[in-house]
């Protein structure tokens, strides 16, 4: 409750009583009349005798004019009125953090058009780009000046200013006003602090409980990663369990504790090395150099050298490509499996040189199809037959074959370019530890030679142009 200030002052039988508040902020009026009685309602205080003992008192902001003039055509006495209010000051807001993304990490469900939920994106963490905003900074408000009754301004207290508040990989920009991811990788609230964490972990299995796993930087998965799962980072990958049928792609290095256990429909892509337990039914490619224990009917093309050492140390069934050496233990088995390795050309250009021989048939077979139509607009033009309706369509096919007939002679060369370095290939080199079995094809370069007997501790080699075995 305010203290009150009284002003007084007498006015023929009567008093005006004045009290306003310490702070100036609210005056009441009060006219108090004297104990005899007063017939000529003339002598009543007017309006202007009012005005001027406000404005001998300094009140003169906020005066509530219709109020006194209530009290004087009214003859309010013994009552107390509030006749003046100043306006109070609006402090200014305070600053805070917008942030771009949402604040806490959770599920978020996708639909397509007829309303299913895929599961397997659940969108669980938030991956943020170097350079990308992360917050803005919110400034404050100035707030609104008011006034007291004396007419004295009032200033208005300006709101604070946010602070930022931000951890590892996050950084202010020039002016201050905004924070920037300074490396890529995963958005994370620490307590209070923004940050982003270049590694993503998963503390588990990659199944339902995350759903498929996209990161561009590197990925820690502490369980495995089920059937049916993806999981796609430009970093490398390490899996302390195993791969189970799954599309894995890894822009560096992938490190499994566990195996790799695939099927027809999945596969396994490696931008850099992979070192796992064994490969198992699998489709695995790789730039980099494989190490691992045992490879089992499996798919394999490797950009540079393949190390199958350990217990087992064995390749039996499927189809091996490494550019570089293979090195194994064992290759084959006693029962004749099915066993196809190629070493001395990279794998990459072989899968280009298979994709130009279908792009080389389409182009072929779509020139066959076009060629007699071809022929016979030319005749039709010697002969003054077409009109020119004709004669655009002609154009038009004309031109597609022509772009065909280009695109053929471009996939030719290329395949001539590939071929060439497979003739020239010699430095494609197999090395078995124990034994080799019969059932088994070798291809180095362009020789192939079929293993009909069984063959010990060996390596194979391109000498006088054809494979050369060399054992011990």
């Amino acid at each position: 409750m305010f203290k009150m200030i009284s002003f007084e002052k007498l006015l023929r039988e009567y008093k005006l009583s004045l009290k306003v508040t310490a702070d100036f902020m609210k005056a009441y009026l009060e006219i108090l009349e004297s104990p005899e009685e007063i017939e000529s309602k003339s002598d009543f205080p007017s309006f202007d005798e009012i005005m001027e003992f406000l404005s001998d008192n300094e009140i003169s902001y906020g005066i509530i004019e219709s109020s006194i003039k209530d009290m004087q055509t009214k003859r309010i006495s013994q009552t107390s009125i509030l006749i003046a209010e100043g306006i109070k000051p609006e402090n200014g807001e305070d600053g805070y953090i917008s942030f771009t993304h949402r604040v806490k990490s959770s599920i978020s469900l996708n639909q397509d058009e007829k309303g299913n939920i895929n599961f397997k994106e659940l969108n669980w963490f938030i991956e943020v780009k170097e350079g990308e905003v992360l917050a803005r900074k919110v400034n404050p408000t100035e707030g609104l000046s008011g006034k007291n009754i004396k007419n004295q301004e009032i200033e208005a207290v300006k709101g604070k200013e946010a602070v930022f508040k931000y951890g590892k990989n996050v950084q202010e920009s020039d002016e201050h006003d905004t924070l920037i991811a300074s490396k890529s990788g995963r958005l994370e609230y620490e307590g209070d602090k923004i940050q982003i964490n270049e590694v993503l972990t998963i503390k588990g299995s990659v199944d339902t409980s995350t759903g498929n796993i996209r990161f561009s930087g590197d990925v820690n998965i502490q369980g495995d990663i089920k059937t049916g799962f993806e999981v796609e980072c430009l970093g490398s990958l390490e899996v302390m369990g195993v791969i189970e049928a799954s599309n894995v792609h890894v822009g560096k290095d992938l490190v499994v504790k566990g195996g790799i256990q695939g099927n027809a429909r999945s596969k396994v892509e490696v931008g850099g090395k992979l070192i796992c337990r064994f490969i198992e039914n699998a489709m695995v490619y790789t730039k980099g150099d494989i190490i691992t224990d045992f490879i089992v009917h499996s798919n394999v093309s490797c950009g540079e050298n393949l190390t199958v050492k350990g217990k087992k140390g064995l390749i039996v069934g499927g189809e091996i490509r490494v550019k570089n050496e293979i090195s194994a233990q064992v290759i084959g088995s006693y029962m004749g499996t099915k066993t196809s390795l190629e070493v001395g050309l990279d794998p990459a250009d072989k899968t280009k040189l298979e994709t130009y021989k279908e792009e080389l048939d389409s182009y072929q077979r779509k020139t066959r199809e076009i060629h007699p139509n071809i022929e016979t607009g030319k005749q039709m033009l010697q002969r003054g037959l077409m009109d020119n309706v004709r004669r655009v369509s002609f154009i038009k096919m004309l031109e597609e074959y022509n772009k065909i007939l280009q695109s053929t002679n471009m996939v030719e060369l290329e395949i001539q370019k590939i071929e060439r370095t497979l003739i020239e290939a010699k430095t494609g080199v197999l090395k078995i530890k124990e034994k080799i079995y019969p059932g088994t094809k070798i291809s180095i370069g362009r020789h192939t030679r079929f293993i009909k007997d069984e063959i010990g501790n060996c390596t194979m080699f391109i000498d006088n142009n054809d494979i050369t075995v060399r054992k011990g």
